[in-house]
């Protein structure tokens, strides 16, 4: 997909793709217009359902940018002195 060919191998990335284009089908919900040919084949995809068309290609990229670069904080447990021992 055009815009999103540094990520052709992240698992992540897959799943998301998959995610946000299952259930439409080319030529009826989704609409691929060729971006290239050379040297892969890279198509930007349109969400044809509403009556605006939506740039599925920016919207994965802005959700898996988003994902991707957001810290993940684990949740932090915080034990009282009194209950250490040493």
């Amino acid at each position: 997909m055009n815009g999103l060919e540094k990520y052709h191998n992240n698992e992540y990335v897959t799943q998301t793709v998959n995610a946000m284009t299952a259930g439409r089908h080319v030529g009826t919900a989704l609409v691929a217009k060729i971006n290239s040919r050379n040297p892969h084949l890279t198509v930007t995809l349109f969400d044809t359902t509403t009556s605006d068309d939506i740039d599925l290609n920016a919207a994965i990229k802005q959700k898996i940018e988003k994902e991707l670069t957001e810290p993940k904080i684990s949740p932090v447990r915080i034990y009282s002195s009194s209950r250490l021992r040493f």
